[in-house]
Parts: C-alpha cells; sequence; structure tokens
C-alpha cells in the first residue's frame, strides 16, 4: 500500500527503496505514520541488516518520502532525525529511527528580538517566515501561501525574543488566535498556509456494526480557569536592571480586585486561578472588557475520542479514505451522540495499513453542555443496566421452564416404557412433548433476539453458550424421542395394535 524511500540530501533524485507495498520488495518492521492536524508529523521504524537502506541514513541529512502506492499521494515528506542502533537479546542487530516532516524545518531557524505593531495578522506571519527563509538552506524555506487567520482588528501587537521560529509561530499565532499550519506542494517550491479552518464533512460514518473497532472518550476540564487574571501591555519602568515589569491590569475599574470569577464554573470545579495576558490593551477599561467576554466564550471542558477503526476504502469497500483534518459521523450511542468529529490525528500501521487508530476532538463544551453529556451517559449506563438485569431475570425464568421440560422429557420417556406395545395415547403424549419443548426453544431464541438489541455481545455470550448448551441437550432428546416414536409405530404396525 504504502512506498517509503530514503534520500541521501536534497539533490538526490533517486532514492533507495526501503519499504515496497509489492510482493518480494523491501520491507520495514514496526513502522507507523503519525499525522497530525496541529504540530509536526512523524514516522518511526525498525531497519534490519538485510534491508537495502541498513547503515545509510544520517541523522538531519536524509530525507524520507512516503507514498500512497494506490492513489500516487505523498503522504509524509521529511528528514530522518533520531536513530537508535539496538542488539536485541536474540544476537539480532535493528536500527530504529525517527522522522519528522518539513514543518519541522522551521525549528532550524531562530528569531530576533523585536517589537512588532501595526501589523496585520498575515504580514505578521510573513515576516516571520521571511526571517526564517533568511537563515537556512533553499530546501527548508517555505513560500507563504493562504492566510485567512486575522482577529478583530487585524492588528497585531507582539514582542518577539531569541527563539526558533516553530515555537514563535505557536505562541505568537496559534496559541492565540488559533488556527492551522498546512504545507503544500507546488511546481514553484513548498506553500505554508495559515488557515482558520481547514477539512470537509465526510460521508463515511463510523460506526459499531461497520468498521468502528475500539472507541474511547477522554474528557479534560483541567485547563478550564474559573478565576481569570486578565493582564495587559507592559508599564514602563525606571528600574532598568529588572528583567522584568508590571503589567495592566482591572484593579482601577473593578472595585479594588485584579480579577474576574465565574461563579458557574466555580460550582461545579472550584476556584482556578490563571492568568491571560493581552499584549496590545493599555486601558483598564478595554482590559475588563476582553476579560468579561473570555470567560463568557470559555468552554468547561475540553473532550477526545481515541478511535481504531478499519479504514474500509484500502479494501475497496468504501470510497473515501480517513483524512486528517475531515470530518467524520461517530456512531456509538453509549459513548458518544451521533454527531460530526473531526480527526486531529491519524496513526498508520504500514504493516496493516487498513486498521488506522483515530484521534477525534477536540471538542469543547460549555458548562451547560458538559453537566448534560454526564447526565446523558450515566441515564444511558444506567438503562443498559436495568436492562441486563431485566434480560438476566428472563433467561433464569426460561432457565427454569428448560428443566421443566426436560423433567417433562424424562416423564414422557418413562411412559414410552411403559408403551412399547403401542397405543395411540402413548403415541400422543409423545408429540405433545415434542411441541412443549419446541415451543421452549422458540421462546427462547426470541428473547436472545431482544438481549442482542440491547445488550453487547460480550455481555451475553456467556448466556448464549449456556443457552446453546441447553438447546444442544433439548435437540439431542428430540431425537431420542423420534427414535422412540418409530419404534412405537413400528409395533402398532407388526401387531395390529389400534389402541383403545
Amino acid at each position: 500500500m504504502y512506498l517509503v524511500q530514503i534520500f541521501d540530501g536534497p539533490t538526490d533524485t533517486k532514492g533507495i527503496t526501503i519499504h515496497s507495498p509489492y510482493v518480494g520488495g523491501a520491507k520495514l518492521s514496526d513502522a507507523q505514520i503519525t499525522l497530525k492536524l496541529t504540530g509536526i508529523d512523524e514516522f518511526t521504524f525498525r531497519l534490519s541488516p538485510n534491508n537495502p537502506g541498513y547503515r545509510k541514513i544520517k541523522p538531519l541529512v536524509t530525507l524520507v518520502r512516503i507514498t500512497n502506492a494506490k492513489t500516487g499521494q505523498k503522504i509524509f515528506d521529511g528528514r530522518v532525525l533520531l536513530p537508535t542502533y539496538r542488539m536485541e537479546e536474540s544476537g539480532q542487530f535493528i536500527d530504529e529511527y525517527t522522522c519528522e516532516s518539513k514543518l519541522a524545518y522551521l525549528q532550524d531557524s531562530l528569531q530576533r528580538f523585536d517589537e512588532i505593531h501595526n501589523t496585520s495578522v498575515r504580514d505578521f506571519f510573513a515576516l516571520l517566515i521571511d526571517r526564517h527563509n533568511q537563515t537556512v538552506e533553499p530546501h527548508k524555506r517555505f513560500k507563504v501561501g493562504n492566510v485567512t487567520v486575522t482577529n478583530s482588528t487585524d492588528n497585531v501587537y507582539r514582542y518577539i525574543d531569541y527563539e526558533k521560529t516553530y515555537p514563535t509561530i505557536k505562541d505568537k499565532l496559534l496559541d492565540r488566535l488559533g488556527g492551522f499550519l498546512v504545507m503544500r506542494e507546488e511546481s514553484d517550491g513548498t506553500y505554508i498556509d495559515y488557515l482558520a479552518k481547514v477539512g470537509s464533512i465526510s460521508d463515511t460514518t463510523i460506526s459499531i456494526r461497520r468498521n468502528l473497532k475500539s472507541i474511547s472518550r477522554d474528557i479534560d476540564p483541567t485547563e478550564v480557569i474559573t478565576r481569570l487574571i486578565p493582564l495587559g501591555a507592559r508599564l514602563e519602568s525606571d528600574d532598568q536592571s529588572s528583567a522584568s515589569t508590571a503589567r495592566v491590569d482591572i484593579k482601577s475599574v473593578n472595585k479594588g480586585v485584579d480579577y474576574l470569577d465565574d461563579l458557574a464554573l466555580q460550582a461545579e470545579f472550584g476556584i482556578v486561578n490563571k492568568e491571560v495576558v493581552w499584549d496590545d490593551v493599555t486601558l483598564p477599561q478595554n482590559l475588563l472588557t476582553k476579560g468579561r467576554e473570555f470567560l463568557a466564550n470559555q468552554k468547561a471542558a475540553i473532550e477526545t475520542f481515541d478511535i481504531s477503526a478499519v479504514d474500509l476504502s484500502l479494501l475497496g469497500l468504501d470510497v473515501a479514505e480517513f483524512t486528517v483534518g475531515n470530518w467524520y459521523y461517530i456512531d456509538n450511542p453509549y459513548i458518544v451522540s451521533k454527531e460530526s468529529l473531526q480527526i486531529i490525528e491519524k496513526v498508520i500501521d504500514l504493516a496493516n495499513p487498513q486498521q488506522s487508530r483515530l484521534t477525534f476532538g477536540e471538542k469543547a463544551r460549555t458548562l451547560t453542555q458538559y453537566l448534560q453529556g454526564v447526565t446523558k451517559l450515566t441515564s444511558r449506563f444506567e438503562n443498559v443496566r436495568s436492562q441486563v438485569e431485566s434480560q438476566t431475570i428472563k433467561i433464569g425464568t426460561i432457565s427454569a421452564e428448560l428443566a421443566d421440560a426436560k423433567a417433562e422429557l424424562e416423564a414422557t420417556k418413562q411412559s414410552l416404557a411403559q408403551f412399547e406395545g403401542g397405543t395411540t395415547e402413548g403415541m400422543a403424549q409423545i408429540n405433545a412433548a415434542i411441541e412443549n419443548i419446541n415451543a421452549s426453544i422458540a421462546d427462547l431464541q426470541t428473547i436472545i433476539g431482544e438481549i442482542e438489541s440491547v445488550v453487547s455481545a460480550e455481555e451475553i455470550a456467556q448466556m448464549k453458550a449456556d443457552i446453546e448448551a441447553n438447546t444442544n441437550g433439548l435437540a439431542a432428546a428430540d431425537a431420542q424421542i423420534a427414535d422412540l416414536a418409530a419404534r412405537v409405530t413400528a409395533l402398532e404396525n407388526s401387531e395390529g395394535g389400534t389402541g383403545v
């Protein structure tokens, strides 16, 4: 499915294939690709001595490219970062490598101290990329593409320090304004976009009965702020030896206190203090407005979903494959109500590419949504619990009925022993016993269907095993009865008995 090639630097156009999707080609072991919506993509693999790329890989120099052989799409393009050389207990030598995508080139440049103001988001982003390009090799440079992120004034006020370009972009733009960095290859070079939104809604649904293998839901309220300390621009100080200065606060316009409380969130989570800084706010009243807006828009919890699903497109059973950034409907009523969630991370195992591990989220919930979700989830499990208990009672009732049927069968067998001479009354008793047993089996099958509609296969597996054992016993008894009935009929025919 995937073709993996390594290249000895940017001038190597031939490369070496270290993993082939075709039979007989080179293969990697324990190879995983991690594609991320936010962050730098990663690729890890192990290389054995019989691989053509063994000991031909240089950290930070060797380039790695992974292509989907089915579609021709390049899904990873980057460099080798870290090697680990290992000898197993068996004596086998293994080389392990960690690779990172081209976005990591932004870690190779250093910004310089500066104060930026009266600049749009696009121009500020372009400034950071331009300074990066000035200090790195040509193959590590980016062209600024589409920029759709902005703020209310389309004006940024930032201090830049001596820090690498990627963390600078993350701190000064991504963490404060949101958005996503997206790389794309064009004929004239590598472009980097800064987009407010990415992805599209897919027609593919991930559901229990189709392609969902496992799902877990994490609810994280730890980032919530219930007591906000808004801080603005730095104040001028006469003390030039001080490494830091005070900032504008809201005391003068907020009854002498420098914080704002969210009482509803405090009732749920307690008091959690945290500051938020607005470097471009110089007036306390404006800062107070910013702080109130922040609390009004704050979410109580962040939810993420870790899902293991079968990518049916790789098996020819679905049109579209799972794509990072796209939105998919998740259908598992006991974990999450059917809703559309965005893939923020995808892990591909090269040995089993159809088995994808997906991370969905992050879904920000208001306090009301958070509490409603917890209540609804608890209600669903209580409903399942009561249904399981109800079905358990039904199973007990049917088991008792089966015991009665067995007792009736035993009595019928004893009656048959008395009617070896053959009578119509004996045959009637046999047929009545058979009908009762068949009715019990039919009732049991109906109840099994009811149980399967509300309880998972794991929960009823043991029940079904016990029931199946009882059913098999009855089938054997049924055969015994049929044999005895045949013997009675044969006796009647041979002796001319007509019954009384």
